[in-house]
C-alpha cells in the first residue's frame, strides 16, 4: 500500500511541474512578442565577451545604466524680492521631497533678524571677510543689495550636487543674471507678489525694517520685477504668490518639468 505522504508529495510535484511548464510558456510567449529583448541580451553578451570583466555584476550595472537617462541635478533658483515668500515655498518643497533637495546657505554681511542663526539661514560675516572671499573667487555669484552683500559659495553648490541632491538657491535678480552669464546650467523661477502694496503689507508684518529700509526694499522690488520681465531668457518662468497653496501648485508644475524623475 502506498504511503499517503508519498502520494501527497507526488501530487505536489505534479502541480509544481505543471506550473513550471505554464511559466515557461508565458516567458516564451513574452520573448516572442518582444524580439528586441533577444537583441538586447545578444548585444550585452557580445560586450561581455569582448571585455571579459572579472566583476560581471558591476560591468552589467554600468552597461545598462548607459541606456537610462541620468536624472537632472541642475540647481534650482527661486528669485524674487525680499518678503515675497521664497523661503516658505522652499520649505514646502523640501518637506514634500525629503532628501532630494538641499538648501545652499548664502553668506551675507547684514545682521541676523529675529531668531536667525549663523549657518542656518545665512552665514553672517563681515564686509571685510566678504570682500576677501570675492577676491579669492569663492562665490558662484554675489551682489550688493540693500547696502549689504550676499553671495553663494561655489564649494557649497558643488558639494550638494556631488552627494546626488538638487541644490536650491534663494537669490536676487543680480545673482541670477551673474550665474546665467557664467553659462552655468540652472533652473530659474521668479516669484512675484500680486502687487507692490501686498509686498509692503508683508514686509511691514515682519516688523524687522524701519520706514527708510522699507522704502529701499520696495523701490528695489519694483526694479527687480521690471528687470526680470524685460529679460525673458534669464527669467523664463514666473509664479505669483498671492495664495500660497496655488503658488506652490504652480511651482510643482515647473518642478516636474525640470526634474521629470520626481513624478515617480
Amino acid at each position: 500500500m502506498e504511503n499517503p505522504a508519498d502520494i501527497l508529495n507526488a501530487q505536489q510535484n505534479s502541480i509544481i511541474d505543471e506550473r513550471v511548464i505554464q511559466l515557461s510558456h508565458i516567458q516564451d510567449d513574452y520573448i516572442t512578442q518582444h524580439p528586441e529583448l533577444q537583441q538586447i541580451l545578444n548585444d550585452f553578451i557580445t560586450e561581455l565577451l569582448n571585455h571579459k570583466p572579472q566583476d560581471i555584476t558591476t560591468f552589467a550595472r554600468e552597461y545598462f545604466s548607459k541606456s537610462s537617462p541620468t536624472p537632472s541635478l541642475n540647481p534650482l533658483a527661486l528669485i524674487g524680492p525680499s518678503g515675497v515668500g521664497k523661503s516658505t515655498l522652499i520649505k514646502a518643497l523640501m518637506n514634500q521631497f525629503p532628501g532630494v533637495f538641499e538648501f545652499s546657505i548664502s553668506s551675507t554681511t547684514r545682521k541676523p533678524r529675529g531668531a536667525e542663526q549663523n549657518g542656518v539661514e545665512y552665514y553672517f560675516i563681515t564686509k571685510e571677510e566678504f570682500k576677501s572671499k570675492i577676491e579669492a573667487g569663492d562665490f558662484i555669484e554675489w551682489a550688493e543689495v540693500h547696502e549689504n552683500y550676499y553671495g553663494t559659495s561655489k564649494a557649497a553648490v558643488e558639494d550638494i550636487k556631488s552627494r546626488g541632491k538638487i541644490c536650491i538657491l534663494d537669490i536676487d535678480v543680480q545673482g541670477a543674471i551673474k550665474i546665467y552669464d557664467a553659462n552655468i546650467e540652472f533652473n530659474r523661477v521668479f516669484v512675484m507678489p500680486k502687487t507692490i502694496k501686498d509686498l509692503e503689507d508683508r514686509l511691514r508684518g515682519r516688523g524687522t525694517d524701519n520706514d527708510d529700509t522699507l522704502r529701499i526694499r520696495l523701490r528695489n522690488a519694483e526694479l527687480e520685477i521690471n528687470t526680470a520681465r524685460s529679460n525673458p531668457s534669464v527669467f523664463p518662468h514666473f509664479i505669483t504668490n498671492d495664495d500660497l497653496d496655488e503658488a506652490y501648485k504652480d511651482l510643482l508644475r515647473l518642478i516636474y518639468r525640470y526634474y521629470a524623475h520626481l513624478k515617480r
